[in-house]
């Protein structure tokens, strides 16, 4: 028993050693800083001391994350904290503060196993800074009734949900938000992973001497004031062929044929 104890200890030993040559988790990079937000008083500090770590480029690597394969946790951590959210690339959109101001409120933030720990006085504290931090909020995959629902509560600035030429379910909700002066944003534009295809598309571009995507999203333009376009872009050709977009002039007997697609497909649908 002594023998096989010894034995399992040396495999034990023998493995911790190895996996010390994985290369993940032992850079320790901090990218340089690019720009942070602008502070209220007393809420950098806070921030630094329970945030930085994983939600900056200032990260204070501790001892540990030099032994595997507590390094790989501790750079995972890391780096899945700044792809979230990154105090010191401000200069970037950064769609998590939201989130963050409720994980700190709801006492998630810092995790259990981090050393620091926030008093109540600085929760509330860090809690309003982060919340200043915030200067638009916008909402993603929503009904009407739950826009109105967040309207009641905040301002909001945009709705992004999924429509197209044949996926229009949002109409009324489009028209809404244009007569109070919020931006649309419509995901999947061109059908997403089911590129729109329709005969009456071809068409209307073979006429106009378009791509078929290219009269989508013209249409699109066209549909209300409100739209804002975030077609996908591979190449700068393709972010040529995208703006050109903008350049086409759909006339009312062209958007009345267009805006047969949807009809059509939903009669295939049912």
């Amino acid at each position: 028993m002594q023998k096989f104890a010894w034995w399992v200890v040396t495999a034990l030993s023998l493995a911790l050693l190895a996996i010390q040559v994985v290369p993940y988790g032992q850079s320790h990079e901090n990218p340089r800083v690019r720009a942070e937000p602008p502070w209220g008083p007393g809420v950098r500090v806070l921030a630094v001391r329970d945030c930085f770590d994983c939600h900056s480029n200032e990260t204070i690597w501790p001892w540990y994350s030099n032994i595997a394969p507590v390094s790989w946790l501790t750079q995972s951590d890391v780096d899945g904290g700044r792809e979230h959210l990154n105090f010191s690339e401000w200069d970037w959109p950064q769609e998590d503060a939201s989130e963050m101001v409720q994980v700190v409120e709801n006492m998630k933030m810092p995790p259990w196993y981090y050393p620091a720990r926030l008093s109540t006085v600085d929760r509330a504290t860090l809690v309003r800074g982060l919340a200043g931090l915030i200067r638009c909020i916008g909402l993603s995959n929503v009904t009407a009734a739950q826009v109105a629902e967040a309207q009641a509560i905040t301002d909001i600035v945009c709705v992004q949900n999924s429509y197209n030429l044949a996926y229009r379910h949002d109409d009324a909700l489009i028209d809404d938000l244009a007569r109070q002066g919020i931006a649309y944003v419509p995901f999947f534009p061109l059908g997403g992973f089911s590129p729109l295809q329709s005969s009456t598309l071809s068409s209307v571009a073979g006429r106009l001497g378009a791509t078929p995507m290219q009269v989508a999203l013209a249409w699109l333009l066209h549909r209300s004031s409100n739209i804002l376009l975030i077609p996908g872009t591979s190449s700068v050709a393709h972010l040529r062929e995208n703006l050109a977009a903008g350049q086409l002039t759909l006339s009312p007997q062209t958007l009345a044929e267009l805006d047969g697609i949807a009809a059509a497909a939903a009669a295939v649908k049912h």
